[in-house]
C-alpha cells in the first residue's frame, strides 16, 4: 500500500502541523488541469532516450494540476486510498491528506474503517530513485509514529493480498524522469 500511496505522488509529480482548515476541505476537481497532467505524461513516455542526448528538459506542474490530477485517478480506481491532497513546498518538502477508507474490506477491527492520515516528508531523489521521509504524522489530527501508518501497510497488505512495502523502501522514478525537485506550489520534473 505505500507504494499505492507513493506511486501516485510521483507519478503525478512527475508526486508542519495539520489542522482541518478549509485548504484541506476536499473540493471538486479541474478536469482539464487534469488532462493537462496526463498531456505532460504522455509527452514524457513519448521521449526515446536515444532520440535526444542535450540538457535534460523540464516540465512544470502546479499543485493545483497536480490536485486534480490526482482527484481524477482516484475517482476512477477502486482502492483503499479514497483522497490524497498535496501541498507543495521549497527543498522538496511536500505535505500531503490522505484519507483510506477499509470499510468491506475484511479487515482486522485494529483497523479503523476510515483513517484520516496528515503528513510532512520530504522527497529524496537519487541515482534514479526517490523515497518519502516523512518527518511527522498525524491520524485524526493526533501525532503518531511514523511505525503507525509501516503497520497499517502492512495489515492492509497481507489482509488485501497485495504488495508490503516500507516508508524505507526507495522507489523507481517514473518512466522517462531523471529528477523531480519541489518548489512552492509546483513540481519540477527533468526528463
Amino acid at each position: 500500500m505505500m507504494k499505492q500511496i507513493l506511486i501516485p505522488i510521483l507519478f503525478c509529480l512527475w508526486w508542519g502541523i495539520f489542522g482541518l482548515d478549509t485548504n484541506w476541505a476536499q473540493s471538486p476537481y479541474s478536469l482539464e488541469e487534469a488532462l493537462k497532467v496526463l498531456k505532460l505524461i504522455e509527452k514524457v513516455n513519448a521521449v526515446k532516450d536515444n532520440d535526444y542526448s542535450g540538457p535534460l528538459r523540464q516540465v512544470k506542474v502546479t499543485e493545483s494540476e497536480l490536485n486534480s490530477y490526482l482527484a481524477f485517478r482516484l475517482e476512477h480506481e477502486e482502492d483503499v486510498m479514497k483522497e490524497l491532497k498535496l501541498k507543495l513546498f521549497e527543498e522538496n518538502r511536500i505535505e500531503a491528506k490522505v484519507v483510506l477508507r477499509f470499510q468491506g474490506k475484511g479487515l482486522p477491527s485494529l483497523l479503523m474503517s476510515r483513517m484520516i492520515f496528515y503528513f510532512d516528508g520530504v522527497i529524496r531523489v537519487k541515482d534514479g530513485m526517490v523515497r518519502l521521509r516523512i518527518r511527522e504524522l498525524y491520524l485524526n489530527q493526533e501525532p503518531v509514529d511514523p511505525l503507525l501508518l509501516d503497520t497499517v501497510i502492512y495489515l492492509s497488505s497481507q489482509f488485501l493480498g497485495t504488495e508490503n512495502n516500507s516508508l524505507k523502501d526507495w522507489y523507481e522514478l517514473p518512466y522517462g524522469i531523471k529528477d523531480v525537485r519541489i518548489q512552492r506550489s509546483a513540481a519540477i520534473f527533468s526528463y
